[in-house]
């Protein structure tokens, strides 16, 4: 009756018939008899080596195939064609009629024909998907438009697409991603619990969580170098330990390992999370700090070095600065900074708020080269928006707590509440953007709160107290109804006649945007 082509032999066969005869007996295919067979939607066919097989010359096989496939997949067939195809219908059908009723159309969301004219519910097989009985284009949604709150809200009878069927609940080992049921998520989500303990996946905010293994004790390459580095790429949790020596960037000729450059280390920029210890006994000359690790916020300590420390960051070289901004947290075991000839920083840092057990905590003194870095009122090295001198680093984006507020990474005295380009909220400390539908609103607020529903004005047009980029044009609301609205002279979004189905300009039939087609 109809074959899909969600799954292809060889990337391009839809149906495939070879070699079926017995050599021994001389017996074989004879005959398809695949006489209900009237559609395949995406592939081609491939019939070969039949010796018996007879009647493939009398299909048109062509006529089967939707038009997607054609052009883009070409049938390998040993026989002729002739005589038969597709029921020719009336030309208003979209595909189908019924068998001695060229003037009956289907449903257009049937596949192979239909029983009833234009009944979703009627039909031989359906074209994209079986919701109930009934062929849909797509499954209930997870939202719907709400029309008294004008925005969208959860569906309570979304339904997810499995195969080319619309199910309310997935499979056990398969996870719910938006409005399918998939085997695992792609790779801009990961894989999460919702409130209701069902598998689902998530947009990851910023990089998805991906766990590396450290170096190990033991193995050739105990040490990060030019040979494992690309290992470490796109990680945000490294289960085990990094540790770098001074062949990582000296090179290692007994080995035949290159030198590790600069850029190289961009790979760590990713790292979040280290389970057992982070080593550093010497670093790259060309780098005056540890920025490439800006990003990792916990030390777990599960392993320790030289059985007592979570962190040692020794001989660094050039390094003048940690910039390790986001390390907030070292679980288990000490710290240990000593011989570095130039690195300031380190004792402007609350270690004990960052330790938390009594690890052992082993600073040399700062170098005499710190004095550069001491600003004219005084003799304090980190930037004024820092509380109580607390840093790891120069400038406002190193404090390790802010005096007044907080914009991304860098501490602000205020924030952007009135007269900007780029107009901000205060949440707790924070500056955070408006939404990016709020207008500007000059010497006053232009949003109280996140989202498209708390600006001051909108930037485009309002629907409800919602502002939106366009007024909502086919959007999904109860039943599967369809809302179409306009914006008006204040660019206020405003319900089309009720007989659009296109869109319109104006709140009368007239002015919808199918109207010649609403007339005839």
């Amino acid at each position: 009756m109809l074959i899909r082509g969600n799954n292809l032999y060889q990337n391009k066969h839809a149906l495939v018939i070879v070699v079926n005869e017995n050599s021994t007996s001389g017996l074989g295919l004879e005959q398809l008899g695949l006489s209900n067979l009237t559609e395949i939607l995406f592939g081609s066919v491939l019939i070969s080596g039949n010796m018996h097989l007879c009647y493939v010359d009398t299909i048109i096989w062509e006529d089967m195939q939707e038009s997607s496939s054609k052009g883009n997949f070409t049938n390998e067939l040993e026989f002729h064609r002739n005589n038969f195809q597709r029921i020719k219908c009336a030309a208003h059908c979209d595909r189908y009629c019924i068998r001695g009723h060229e003037d009956q159309c289907c449903h257009s969301n049937c596949a192979s024909g239909c029983f009833a004219p234009r009944d979703a519910r009627m039909c031989y097989a359906c074209r994209h998907f079986n919701n109930s009985g009934e062929c849909v284009e797509h499954c209930p949604k997870p939202e719907i438009y709400n029309p008294t709150m004008s925005m969208m809200t959860p569906n309570p009878d979304v339904k997810y697409s499995y195969g080319a069927a619309c199910v309310k609940q997935c499979p056990g080992h398969f996870v719910v991603d938006y409005n399918s049921c998939v085997r695992s998520c792609p790779a801009n989500k990961v894989e999460v619990e919702d409130k209701s303990g069902r598998k689902v996946c998530s947009p990851c905010h910023g990089i998805c969580e991906k766990t590396c293994s450290g170096v190990e004790k033991g193995d050739r390459w105990n040490y990060v170098n030019a040979e494992n580095v690309h290992h470490f790429k796109d990680c945000t949790t490294i289960s085990g330990n990094l540790l770098f020596r001074g062949i990582s960037f000296d090179g290692d000729s007994f080995h035949n390992i290159s030198p590790m450059n600069s850029s190289d280390l961009e790979v760590f920029k990713t790292i979040r999370r280290i389970t057992g210890y982070l080593h550093i006994e010497s670093w790259h000359k060309d780098l005056k700090d540890l920025s490439v690790l800006e990003n990792l916020e916990i030390i777990e300590g599960r392993e320790l070095t030289y059985k007592e420390y979570a962190l040692i960051l020794v001989h660094l070289r050039n390094v003048e600065s940690l910039n390790l901004q986001s390390l907030k947290e070292i679980d288990a075991g000490g710290v240990m900074i000593k011989n570095n000839n130039h690195l300031c920083f380190y004792n402007t840092i609350n270690w004990t708020v960052i330790l938390q057990t009594d690890g052992k905590l082993d600073l040399a003194l700062p170098s005499a080269n710190c004095s550069k870095f001491s600003r004219s009122f005084g003799p304090q090295l980190c930037d004024p928006q820092c509380l109580d001198n607390h840093c790891w680093g120069p400038g406002p984006s190193q404090c390790f707590q802010c005096r007044q507020y907080k914009r991304q990474r860098t501490c602000v005295e205020s924030c952007n509440l009135n007269n900007s380009l780029s107009p901000e909220f205060i949440d707790a400390h924070l500056c955070l953007p408006c939404d990016p539908e709020c207008r500007t609103v000059m010497n006053n607020l232009s949003c109280h709160g996140a989202g498209p529903h708390n600006c001051t004005q909108c930037l485009h047009y309002r629907d409800g107290k919602q502002c939106l980029a366009e007024c909502p044009n086919g959007v999904t609301a109860e039943n599967e109804n369809l809302i179409y609205k306009y914006p008006d002279a204040d660019n206020i979004c405003r319900l089309c006649h009720v007989n659009c189905t296109q869109g319109c300009n104006g709140p009368t039939l007239k002015e919808c945007n199918d109207y010649i087609e609403i007339q005839k």
